[in-house]
């Protein structure tokens, strides 16, 4: 028998076992909230489990597309991302894939009586799913460390604020730069004409032949 069909006929059983696996992660009050409560309003993490779980599993027995692959993933993985699990335990979720399939599907699988070959494609996209997985994992904790940063620069910042020790900088001087061009045009002036002498105590210059008058 071909293992397409076998995944598609044992989807809802692999798909529920699946769910119960990523929950194990979590208190025993917690687990049965999420799995019990069906108000998605009510159970939002549990309800973005439970769909993102079903939705992965879908997309994976049938030709996976990658940009869509990531986002089923990325709703998952961010919410694990910053629920302080150890990344280990973030993804483990979907290497577990792998043994939830052959223990749901039991002697169907087993014994010869799917091709080896098919076993190998099933088990490379699961492998291909888990790296994903990790790239999906780090981007969502990049963007919680960026978000932890600004937050923590407003509240230096108003702290700073209330306390009075914000001082505006103050505007540049316009002298400096004045004074510095009234010196270059004076150079200027006597490069383009070595005779030309300055007089002290200003820039009044003098021909040399017609003395200081």
């Amino acid at each position: 028998m071909s293992l397409q069909v076998l995944l598609s006929e044992k989807k809802p059983a692999i798909v529920e076992r699946w769910f119960d696996v990523l929950l194990e992660d979590y208190p025993p009050e917690t687990v049965r909230f999420l799995k019990e409560e069906k108000d998605r309003f009510a159970n939002p993490v549990g309800s973005t489990f439970y769909q993102g779980i079903k939705d992965l599993y879908e997309e994976l027995i049938r030709e996976p597309d990658l940009r869509r692959t990531a986002t089923l993933l990325d709703r998952i993985i961010r919410i694990r991302a910053v629920q302080g699990l150890l990344p280990s335990r973030a993804l483990a979720f979907v290497l577990d894939l792998k043994k939830v399939i052959r223990d749901v599907l039991g002697p169907e699988a087993q014994n010869g009586k799917v091709p080896l070959e098919e076993w190998r494609q099933l088990e490379s996209r699961i492998d291909h799913l888990a790296l994903l997985s990790f790239d999906v994992y780090l981007d969502c904790r990049e963007k919680i460390h960026e978000i932890k940063l600004n937050e923590l620069k407003n509240r230096t910042y108003r702290l700073l604020e209330r306390a009075n020790l914000l001082v505006a900088a103050p505007e540049p001087s316009a002298e400096p730069a004045e004074q510095g061009e009234h010196m270059h045009r004076a150079e200027t002036r006597q490069q383009a004409d070595p005779q030309r002498q300055t007089r002290p105590g200003g820039d009044h210059t003098v021909d040399p032949e017609e003395g200081e008058g």
